[in-house]
């Protein structure tokens, strides 16, 4: 049944909604280069700072330098330079989904909760009509109309998900249940990882640690172990009995240094990351060499089974482990055992890191990085 409603969904859009924030990112990224107008890459920076992807913003500054000017376009009767085979149609219709979607960014991002409701089914509505247009989009150059609506629309979805957790507030119990698989599973892996290394006090980092359930949980039965928790949501939630310290910050711009921890948890935030391939490498980054990932989320071919907001990511595992293989990273993936058969969607990813310093931070700035922008579908 699941595999005839998973069908008629993708026959009624060509792209599904979860899929629409990494594939703009994605035609975004790839589409601009110096000949676009100065005023889009202006506005391309701001996206790419709100989604942390430092190379993409040294990249597009140069070409603001001095001496890097940009050419002015010189419209003809029949077309621009670089709208390559765009109908007219197709340039208006770009023109509309533009201005609704710096609308909608402005609703979300102003301070006034009574229109973030509305903004959200603008959203969903944006969403379907990208989704529609990207037939149009393939194989063809990238106008700076469409660039600009994708811009918009990418900044306003970076907001959706903030407004819609502080609307419906955290959508997961505040406790864990004593005997939760999920995190007996993560208290075993901690312990056989500070077994095999010899260390007593792990460093360890929960990143979208939420109301902090899980290193409630853990915390007692770990011993001594130095925790650090980050949100990007107001933690006064999680401050209540959490174990270390908490900094509010961003998965795809994590706030800590460079290799300062020897664990990090991710449980059930990388499907709030709307590129994840992006929040993955902040990880690795932060990940001592020889250290230790934990992820737990969830497996895409289950997504028909539960109802979730529209930009919520769910995963092939094959291929987030192909993502941390590719930096020479030992990988094993599996279910969680949750005797209910209603909550069998979970998966969980176990990621050794190699020994040798900088191995995969020289990976990340090559290959790694690309199928790290670029690996998006799940």
């Amino acid at each position: 049944m699941w595999r005839r409603v998973r069908a008629w969904a993708d026959a009624r859009s060509p792209l599904p909604p979860w899929e629409v924030v990494p594939w703009a990112w994605q035609q975004l990224t790839q589409g601009l280069c110096p000949q676009c107008p100065r005023p889009l890459v202006l506005l391309a920076l701001q996206v790419v700072r709100a989604y942390g992807a430092k190379p993409l913003i040294r990249k597009w500054r140069w070409w603001l330098e001095p001496g890097h000017s940009f050419p002015e376009p010189k419209p003809t009767p029949r077309q621009c330079p670089w709208e390559g085979e765009t109908t007219k149609a197709e340039r208006a219709l770009a023109a509309q989904l533009t201005q609704q979607a710096r609308k909608t960014w402005q609703l979300l991002w102003g301070p006034n909760p009574q229109q973030w409701p509305e903004a959200l089914k603008r959203m969903n509505h944006l969403r379907r009509k990208l989704a529609q247009a990207r037939r149009r989009l393939e194989g063809k150059t990238r106008t700076p109309c469409w660039l600009e609506a994708l811009a918009w629309f990418l900044l306003a979805a970076r907001w959706e998900v903030l407004r819609h957790f502080e609307l419906q507030g955290p959508m997961v119990p505040q406790e864990l249940e004593p005997e939760d698989p999920r995190a007996i599973w993560v208290l075993q892996a901690l312990q056989n990882f500070s077994t095999h290394t010899g260390k007593k006090c792990l460093r360890i980092l929960d990143a979208g640690c939420g109301w902090g359930r899980y290193a409630r949980w853990l915390a007692p039965r770990l011993g001594q172990c130095r925790w650090v928790g980050v949100d990007r949501l107001d933690l006064k939630q999680a401050q209540q009995g959490f174990p270390g310290s908490l900094v509010q910050g961003d998965l795809l711009a994590l706030p800590l240094a460079a290799q300062s921890f020897d664990v990090v948890l991710c449980m059930e935030a990388l499907e709030h990351t709307l590129v994840w391939g992006l929040a993955l490498k902040e990880l690795v980054r932060v990940v001592r060499p020889g250290g230790m990932i934990l992820l737990v989320d969830k497996h895409h071919r289950l997504r028909p089974r539960c109802q979730c907001p529209d930009w919520e990511q769910w995963f092939d595992p094959q291929q987030v482990a192909a993502w941390f293989r590719s930096l020479g990273a030992e990988v094993r993936h599996g279910p969680i055992p949750f005797a209910d058969q209603r909550r069998l969607v979970y998966w969980w990813w176990k990621v050794q890191l190699p020994q040798e310093a900088g191995s995969a931070e020289v990976l990340l700035s090559s290959a790694g990085m690309s199928a790290a922008e670029n690996s998006s579908r799940s």
